[in-house]
């Protein structure tokens, strides 16, 4: 019989030895697990630690500067401070809210709103002035957290405030320069840190760390001249309130180089409180709004027919009262003082003649007059660099209908942008020669290693020497003895053209009637024209003519600007006898 005493300890040693091994795996599978863990999928547990114990948030850079032509400063960044809470850390919520509310210029209720909210971080409010700031941060405010940031100011206020636009609470370019040049102004953000304890709750306590440091923008300098800005924008501001305008703005251009010295709009804001005011002041009206240009589009109706050899400078043209063109009778603005109907160009010009120029765009053609109409740029985008800008209403010659080549002969049935018809027009005081406008002469990062300046562009030849030339010459008895005769200026000889247009319906079909859109364009000194003035001024009231309300305008800039830039006079002096 075997021993009980042998059988039970063979028993337990087989148990120890099973014991022995199950211990020994579940050590195996657990050291498997924990280098699965440790090693394999450090990087993901570490990182979700990280998501749980770190807060991360963007810190803006700070954003590069504006500036005028000669470094006068447009727009910058200043120090500021961002407040926020941790709702949770807060002790005495109606205390915390009535010191808040008072010093941050809040209602009681939204700042209680934010201290009640069940999130473990909000904002109360973003860049605050550093004075205020510190106020808040000597009261040491439990669950009350500040982060310093950049704040986007705006020196001159309004000036300019249509070109260089604004930003956002996140600078974010939102409008003009800002958001057209944001890849530039913007830079990099950097990151900053805080840490949560094991019930999410913020560690006041805790230093901020800057992970990655902003990158600052680049500067950028523009073309716009600050003296005639200013100037620019309190002579379209009158024009508009003392003729009950709608509306207005001023272009000042350098024909030979195509840099804009002046870009007004009028009503205007303040970029600095830029919410205050209603979106539709909130944009550049000199690249965005569309209007029929009216009589100063009659320049380039001549000047197409000069090229085509369908009239010349000495011409004469036939015109009756009236004339019927596909079915459409077509009149003119007032009623002719002419002892003949057959009128020369200079006086087709200087009376702005409606059925004058209808007869010269027949006699060219709807074909040639196109192509003539597309070289000087219309129907296309002038890539100034402002956001926004329109194409204008060019319809493709093959959609016209018989009366179009008529309306669009002095204005109508076209429509246009100011900077568009500024640029083109120019052409013509530029000897013929189309240059792009440009807004933005340098753009250059802080260190000086990155420097990308801006030159003129050409775009071709429009016309030839000899017809712009003849234009110029045409452009002068406007001034000296037709319409524009409101636009002379001591000393210099001034060529230019009035435009008093009809406002179109919303819906294209026909006029409003007794609405009307007025402007003028001049060009100075004509012996070598430098400089070019547009003004445009929508609706007003109760005088509307383009001689009367833009013309005194464009005279003051222009007299104004040809002695800033110490351009010679050139008109000759009167004989002594």
């Amino acid at each position: 019989m075997p021993d009980d005493r042998s059988f039970v300890s063979g028993i337990g040693n087989r148990r120890a030895l099973e014991l022995l091994y199950f211990f020994a795996a579940l050590v195996f599978v657990i050291g498997i697990r924990l280098l699965f863990l440790q090693v394999f999928e450090h990087n993901y547990f570490l990182e979700k630690s990280m998501d749980q114990r770190l807060r991360f948030i963007s810190l803006s850079p700070d954003r590069g500067d504006i500036f005028d032509r000669n470094g006068n400063l447009l727009a910058t960044s200043i120090n500021a401070y961002s407040v926020f809470t941790v709702p949770r850390n807060v002790e005495n919520k109606k205390a915390v809210a009535d010191v808040l509310s008072k010093q941050l210029n809040m209602s009681r209720y939204s700042v209680m709103e934010k201290l009640n909210s069940e999130k473990p971080f909000v904002w109360i409010k973003r860049k605050i002035e550093e004075p205020v700031a510190q106020k808040l941060i000597q009261k040491k405010l439990p669950g009350i957290g500040f982060i310093s940031e950049k704040k986007r100011v705006y020196p001159k206020k309004r000036l300019a405030s249509s070109v260089i636009g604004f930003v956002g609470t996140d600078n974010q370019g939102l409008s003009g320069i800002e958001i057209s040049y944001d890849r530039y102004l913007k830079g990099e953000p950097g990151k900053l840190t805080t840490e949560r304890d094991n019930r999410g709750m913020e560690i006041m306590t805790s230093n901020l760390r800057v992970l990655e440091s902003a990158t600052d923008g680049m500067n950028i300098t523009l073309t716009l001249d600050e003296p005639t800005q200013y100037l620019a924008e309190q002579k379209i501001r009158k024009a508009v309130t003392e003729n009950h305008a709608k509306s207005g703005c001023i272009i000042v251009m350098n024909t030979k180089t195509g840099e804009l010295l002046a870009l007004a709009s009028y009503p205007d804001f303040d970029p600095n409180e830029f919410q205050r005011f209603k979106p539709e002041v909130l944009y550049s009206r000199v690249v965005s709004d569309v209007y029929e240009p009216g009589s100063t589009f009659k320049l380039v109706t001549v000047a197409s027919a000069i090229e085509e050899g369908a009239i010349t400078k000495n011409s004469t043209v036939y015109c009756p009262d009236k004339v019927e063109v596909g079915g459409k009778i077509i009149r003119n603005s007032h009623k002719l003082k002419f002892p003949t109907r057959y009128l020369s160009i200079a006086d087709i010009l200087k009376e702005s003649v409606n059925i004058g120029v209808v007869q010269i765009a027949q006699k060219m053609g709807k074909e040639k007059f196109y192509r003539h109409i597309k070289d000087f740029g219309f129907g296309e985008s002038t890539d100034v660099g402002l956001a926004g800008e329109s194409r204008g209403i060019l319809s493709d010659v093959k959609d016209w209908n018989k009366p179009d080549i008529a309306m669009i002969s002095f204005g109508q049935g076209i429509a246009v942008t100011p900077i568009q018809l500024i640029s083109s027009l120019s052409s013509l005081a530029n000897k013929g020669r189309r240059v792009k406008p440009y807004l933005v002469k340098n753009i250059e990062s802080v260190d000086k290693s990155f420097v990308k300046a801006f030159v003129t562009e050409d775009r071709g030849q429009v016309v030839s020497q000899d017809t712009a030339r003849d234009i110029m010459d045409l452009s002068r008895l406007v001034v000296e003895k037709g319409t524009g005769r409101l636009a002379q200026i001591p000393d210099f000889q001034v060529g230019g053209k009035t435009g008093t247009a009809q406002k179109a319906l919303p819906n294209g079909e026909g006029y409003i009637e007794g609405h009307y859109i007025s402007s003028f364009i001049g060009f100075a000194p004509l012996s070598d024209p430098r400089l070019a003035v547009l003004v445009v001024v929508d609706d007003p009231y109760p005088k509307y003519w383009g001689e009367t309300v833009a013309a005194p305008a464009c005279r003051d800039l222009m007299e104004f600007s040809l002695r800033r830039f110490n351009i010679p006079p050139d008109k000759p002096a009167k004989a002594v006898i």
